[in-house]
């Protein structure tokens, strides 16, 4: 499977920066999932988990709300706060 880059922040300082193979976010009207090679978007992240999956295995952190900027393969979450 193909990967690209994921980077989520939040106030206190970077909380994941590297790659992944997907990762599914909730939004205001559901869950968004992207993967590689992901058409450009912009999207708000409400209150839940977010699930990276890197090499088959996936993690999952739980984020306040924030936002997600997906462009040329790169995927960054900005969140006020973010706990596994």
């Amino acid at each position: 499977m193909s990967s690209f880059a994921l980077k989520i922040v939040t106030p206190v300082g970077t909380v994941y920066d590297g790659k992944c193979d997907s990762v599914v976010f909730p939004g205001p009207d559901g869950l968004y999932g992207i993967q590689a090679n992901h058409s450009p978007m912009a999207a708000l992240v409400s209150p839940g988990d977010i699930k990276i999956t890197v090499d088959g295995k996936t993690v999952i952190r739980k984020t306040e709300s924030g936002f997600l900027k997906c462009k040329d393969n790169s995927v960054i979450i900005c969140s006020g706060s973010i706990t596994e």
